[in-house]
């Protein structure tokens, strides 16, 4: 077999590079190695015989430029600490299509390696460009699901989120997994890029809390409160456990589109069965309003629910201290009334 590759080297050169060839090698050695040290040179470390090896790929190069011979000289640089040799000879390789690829790959781990030992933020932020711009390049190279996978992970631990944006729609092309789809929606929102979001949002489906968070999440990082509002209105009126932490944005949503939250706070309350999270619900909702100085808001729904728990002092407490804090002695006179009757009525009920 190696005799066979010898004669395949042979026939891939005419007879003039050939002599060309060696006639440079030779002279190459005999300047840059003494007499009598050839020999040793080339029996020594791994050091020496890749310096070595540098030589006789530069020789090959100059005579018969193959892809195959850059790469290996381009890896040969690496090998050597020779980086900026290593990057210049993979721009080279990058000309040869079926080489692109894998010279892509050779200078994003060189750009990699020197982004790392760069201490200067500005210096960084040059090489940042110039990486995510390779790893962008290799992305839409790369046609296979597991070495996509690498590349966004690679985007996402260097916080490249356009190449990550990219990488995942394509991986959701590609595997046709919904999770994709919600990572490249999550990039989009936080690249704040309007078009990317109502491109990727069409494409999810689902009502499941994370998807309706999520969702919610990208309307709102690009200014579309409406659909932001909607899909919040969603996770509320469906998941009682996410409103202790999501109501209060669903309100001040409502406050930014200049619209009244209570039909919808009523519409929450009338259907809650659960008598505790109805509580919370009501309560939350008058403190909310309190806070806000809408005292004509407070009043209704304290008129509407002072009575609805007479059993729990500490709800009709409550009722009784936000009818003070209207500041109305009347109302809060009314509603003491209402609470005392109500009570009353209880209390004749159980003697």
């Amino acid at each position: 077999m190696p005799r066979l590759k010898q004669f395949a080297l042979i026939e891939a050169f005419s007879i003039k590079e050939v002599l060309v060839f060696i006639l440079l090698f030779v002279s190459a050695m005999v300047v840059v190695f003494p007499a009598g040290r050839l020999e040793e040179l080339l029996l020594s470390g791994d050091k020496l015989n890749s310096q070595l090896r540098v030589k006789y790929l530069e020789a090959l190069v100059r005579i018969k430029e193959s892809p195959e011979l850059l790469e290996a000289l381009a890896l040969s640089y690496a090998s050597l600490g020779r980086r900026r040799e290593a990057l210049r000879i993979t721009r080279e390789l990058e000309r040869f299509p079926n080489f692109n690829l894998r010279a892509l790959k050779v200078r994003y781990e060189l750009l990699k390696y020197d982004y790392f030992a760069l201490k200067g933020r500005a210096d960084k932020r040059a090489l940042e460009r110039e990486l995510e711009s390779v790893l962008l390049h290799i992305a839409t190279l790369e046609s296979k699901a597991d070495a996509l996978e690498r590349v966004y992970r690679e985007s996402v631990s260097l916080g490249l989120h356009r190449v990550a944006l990219y990488t995942a729609r394509k991986l959701a092309g590609i595997t046709h997994d919904p999770l994709w789809i919600k990572r490249a929606l999550e990039h989009a929102f936080i690249l704040k890029d309007r078009s990317a979001v109502f491109s990727i949002v069409k494409e999810i489906k689902g009502s499941d809390p994370d998807t309706l968070l999520l969702l919610y999440r990208a309307y709102a990082s690009v200014g579309e409160l409406r659909k932001a509002l909607y899909s919040l209105q969603g996770l509320v009126s469906r998941y009682p456990r996410m409103r202790e932490k999501y109501l209060v944005e669903l309100l001040y949503i409502y406050d930014r589109l200049g619209e009244s939250a209570l039909p919808f706070l009523v519409s929450l309350i009338s259907k809650e069965k659960n008598e505790l999270r109805r509580k919370m619900l009501i309560m939350l909702s008058i403190k909310y309003y309190l806070g806000r100085g809408e005292y004509g808001t407070v009043k209704e729904l304290v008129k509407t629910y002072a009575t609805a728990f007479p059993d729990d002092s500490i709800f009709t407490k409550f009722m009784l201290e936000v009818s003070l804090a209207t500041g109305d002695p009347k109302f809060a006179g009314y509603i003491a009334e209402r609470i005392a009757e109500s009570i009353g009525v209880v209390n004749g009920s159980s003697s």
